[in-house]
């Protein structure tokens, strides 16, 4: 496997905005290959999804964000191997080879955002748009379609819970990517996306964990670390080594049935609640786009985005 780019630094707002603004200094025909991670000791603005903050001590836990670009897991590459042939024009030479137009290159901030697909595109997840390495006819890496971007978000959370095994039992992921020991929260992750022609061009992925701290002061309602948990300090350095190596092998593999058997409720009736108030439900699954489906005590199926049901 290769290794990771790593760079520390003391203290910042955002791992998330450092790391996108490295980005956009990068310049060159190998731009969209850099692949990076940056470690910070400090976040002054750290943030969950949407308006979270989040409460860090000092250089007591683990604060870092990924910068990939995503593609396919190898099987379905592999699966639906195209070769691009030099052609005299920037038409494809071939029908089956779709480049659709480019919509934003601005992030979207959630991993759940399905995006709208124009008119003149086909509305197909099995499309691929291939990034061209050579001029010669060789095999080109299919990049993942923003439809499938909730891969990112099981491969992120299966690769901390596999790291935090190590250590601890009683895992479990709330959806969407949020870790869980038994009731408390010792990890959250903050994905942004960078959309181009309904294709995922990058993504940053922000992970924020608690380790060493022994008392937080926020009025958050349910956080933990790993000190608590032991009463041990962890290394945060092989740790993060250990959930970079798990990152990596997810995100090149089909681990939706492994993500299911790791969430929070997995079994039985819960209390949730939506716009329309409170409710009894049970988990039946997460579709491919990152949706809950929720089945509760009437009987009735209900499917939500992130954001719009609540685990009470």
């Amino acid at each position: 496997m290769a290794e990771w780019n790593i760079e520390h630094i003391a203290e910042t707002d955002s791992t998330n905005r450092w790391l996108r603004d490295w980005a956009a200094t990068q310049t060159g025909p190998l731009t969209e290959l850099v692949e990076k991670v940056v470690v910070a000791d400090y976040q002054t603005a750290g943030r969950g999804c949407a308006t979270n903050s989040w409460e860090s001590e000092r250089g007591k836990n683990l604060l870092f964000s990924i910068l990939i670009h995503p593609k396919m897991p190898s099987d379905e590459a592999a699966s639906s191997s195209l070769i691009h042939p030099k052609t005299p024009s920037d038409e494809p030479a071939s029908s089956s080879l779709v480049h659709p137009r480019v919509l934003s290159d601005e992030p979207a901030s959630s991993s759940l955002i399905h995006p709208k697909t124009p008119s003149d595109e086909p509305d197909s997840s099995s499309l691929v748009h291939p990034r061209v390495l050579s001029d010669e006819g060789t095999s080109v890496e299919a990049l993942l379609p923003a439809k499938r971007q909730f891969h990112i978000s099981m491969a992120i959370s299966l690769a901390v819970c596999e790291a935090l095994g190590q250590y601890i039992g009683d895992l479990s992921i709330k959806w969407p990517n949020d870790i869980y020991w038994r009731d408390g929260k010792i990890a959250g992750i903050l994905i942004e996306q960078t959309l181009k022609g309904g294709y995922i061009k990058d993504s940053i992925i922000g992970v924020g964990l608690n380790v060493n701290q022994r008392v937080f002061h926020s009025d958050a309602p349910n956080p933990v670390s790993m000190w608590q948990i032991t009463e041990q300090e962890t290394d945060r350095e092989q740790l993060l080594k250990e959930i970079l190596r798990a990152f990596q092998h997810y995100l090149g593999a089909e681990m939706k049935e492994q993500y299911l058997s790791m969430l929070y409720r997995r079994k039985g009736f819960y209390p949730y609640a939506d716009h329309g108030g409170a409710f009894m439900a049970e988990l039946l699954t997460v579709d491919d786009d990152g949706h809950l489906l929720l089945r509760d005590d009437n009987g009735n199926q209900r499917r939500y985005a992130f954001k719009e049901v609540t685990f009470i």
